[in-house]
């Protein structure tokens, strides 16, 4: 049986040049190489270069799936666009770990289990590359999501208090959703995360945005505008932006006063959401199923409407559809009679339903199938 081993390499910052390009092409022959990516996939051999060294070379974001269990994502952000020591604090070597590389920090996200259902590569480092970004403006959602995925799998000891919890938590973006979907996070376990978490501050901060670039020394400015007009800066917007969060002083979304929750709390707390999604979800099946059965009542009732007093056509039909001896004609023969019986129920006619159905059968008992179809629809052969 062949494996399947997917990468995907995508570029944010800046395209690939011709020359970075055919370096890719000297590793993998195979691969598709853009301007802006690689991807490959191998069912019978391996990539030729570390993934860590492609992506500080070229790339600023990297996704690994296999058909054993296997899940990877990674991203390299400039070092001094994050704050390492608060990223440091979500790190479990198991799941999510943090390594300096020259003038980048690697954010590598990992997933491992037998237990899961195969899925494809394609489409997820699309979905989630966006979080890059996200981490870069300060939004450490997808770091404490990773941190739980260590909870969830008995990696931090059930006393450890949680790391900060960021705010948002109960409102996750389709990049988060994707992540907890790649990362086999339990929802109720991110439902309990996420009773710790005050709620996003609005996006639009138009107002004090203009009221602190107003209060930036004219020369700054200056010297931004040059920078911008220069080009090659592709993080001037997000070093202004986190300048401007620091002058506002953020928090980390925890709400003031709150002690911090241990592990243990929080598997407590979604082994009680557990049990209160799965009695919500038992009752409103219970709604759909009865509404389902007050449906097909009206269905037969409105059917056993429109075959009264055309018993003799009926039986004529049931004999026809009996005699071809096709298996889905003995299964829409089926389904006449028990109309006809509900309808001589009705009409005080089961007497002469029971002669000839009796008639019927001894005139066809050699047909196994069609009386073992009568059979499991509750007629007696």
């Amino acid at each position: 049986m062949s494996e399947y081993l997917y990468y995907e390499f995508q570029a944010i910052d800046r395209p690939l040049t011709n020359e970075e390009q055919e370096e890719l092409r000297g590793i993998s022959s195979r691969a598709s190489i853009t301007a802006t990516g690689f991807v490959n996939v191998y069912n019978y051999g391996d990539l030729r270069a570390s993934p860590d060294s492609l992506l500080v070379r070229y790339f600023d974001g990297f996704c690994y799936v296999t058909n054993w269990g296997t899940r990877q994502l990674m991203f390299r952000i400039p070092a001094h666009l994050l704050d390492e020591n608060m990223v440091s604090l979500y790190c479990l070597d198991e799941i999510f770990y943090l390594e300096r590389k020259g003038d980048f920090l690697l954010l590598s996200f990992g997933s491992e289990t037998e237990d899961y259902e195969w899925a494809e590569g394609e489409g997820w480092l699309s979905s989630m590359i966006s979080l890059r970004q996200d981490l870069i403006r300060g939004d450490l959602r997808c770091l404490y999501l990773a941190w739980l995925l260590g909870v969830q799998q008995d990696l931090v000891e059930h006393g450890e208090g949680e790391p900060p919890v960021p705010r948002g938590l109960d409102n996750l973006n389709s990049a988060l959703t994707s992540f907890a979907e790649f990362m086999r996070i339990d929802q109720d376990l991110i439902a309990a995360g996420a009773g710790g978490s005050e709620a996003m501050r609005p996006s639009g901060q138009e107002e004090e945005t203009r009221a602190w670039i107003r209060e930036l020394d004219p020369a700054e400015k200056d010297a931004i505008l040059f920078r911008l007009m220069s080009g090659n800066v592709p993080q001037l917007g997000n070093e202004l932006y986190q300048r401007f969060l620091q002058s506002r002083q953020e928090s980390g979304g925890q709400p003031a006063g709150q002690e911090r929750r241990t592990a243990g709390d929080l598997l407590d707390l979604a082994d009680t959401f557990a049990h209160e999604r799965l009695e919500r979800e038992a009752r409103e099946q219970a709604i759909r199923e009865a509404r389902q059965r007050e449906q097909q009542e009206l269905a037969r009732k409105k059917r056993l409407e429109k075959m009264a007093g055309r018993e003799d056509a009926l039986w004529a039909q049931v004999h026809t559809l009996v005699a071809t001896r096709r298996p889905r004609d003995y299964d829409e023969a089926v389904g006449l009679l028990r109309d006809l019986r509900a309808l001589a129920g009705e009409s005080g006619g089961l007497e002469e339903f029971g002669n000839r159905f009796a008639e019927l059968v001894r005139e066809h008992q050699r047909k196994y199938s069609l009386m073992q179809r009568l059979r499991e629809a509750g007629f007696d052969t």
